[in-house]
């Protein structure tokens, strides 16, 4: 798997577990981020590329930092890589 899909797995992986976490829906997310609720399942389910105002937007929305988010995504990420090899 390549490096950027990682990431891109990742950080779907970690806004769907936090929004779960918030207990809010996808519908939710999508009325408070602006964000279309076919792209947020997207970037859920299969790892979209998507922006950083993106991120952004859908973080503020669920009600995490987005930074902290970040930080979470390089220690998974990095955990990931050494998993596979």
């Amino acid at each position: 798997m390549a490096l950027l899909e990682i990431y891109l797995k990742t950080i779907g992986g970690l806004l769907r577990a936090n929004r779960k976490l918030k207990d809010k829906t996808l519908f939710d997310i999508a009325e408070k981020s602006g964000v279309n609720i076919r792209i947020l399942r997207a970037i859920e389910e299969s790892g979209v590329d998507i922006k950083l105002s993106t991120f952004y937007k859908i973080s503020m929305a669920i009600g995490i930092d987005p930074t902290i988010e970040v930080s979470r995504l390089i220690i998974e990420t990095s955990l990931l890589i050494k998993s596979e090899n």
